[in-house]
């Protein structure tokens, strides 16, 4: 703070980046649609879609990220080095691992 009692330090703004909320939301809406049809496949549901199979199991494996690090990159809270491309590289199982793995 400054001596008249303003803040030094601005808040910084969130970053929506919304090719990583397209690939969460397309992974759930995937997940869903093989939830509801036992016969749908990922290669299947590749072809509906007219998409790689790689790209719709790589989505669908967000569904797996924990919740509040969706919630934090939904809300544009996700730390600046986090990119589309990390989360569709494997990343750790447990969510404990996963905010260290993404810099949370």
């Amino acid at each position: 703070m400054t001596p008249d009692g303003r803040d030094l330090v601005q808040p910084k703004a969130q970053k929506l980046e919304s090719n990583m909320i397209k690939a969460i939301v397309s992974g759930h809406g995937f997940q869903d649609m093989l939830d509801r049809d036992p016969d749908l496949t990922i290669m299947k549901l590749a072809e509906r879609k007219k998409l790689d199979h790689g790209y719709i199991a790589k989505t669908i494996r967000m569904t797996q990220l924990a919740p509040d690090v969706i919630e934090t990159i939904l809300d544009g809270r996700q730390p600046q080095s986090l990119t589309l491309a990390d989360l569709l590289r494997p990343f750790p199982d447990t969510w404990q691992d996963q905010r260290r793995h993404f810099g949370f």
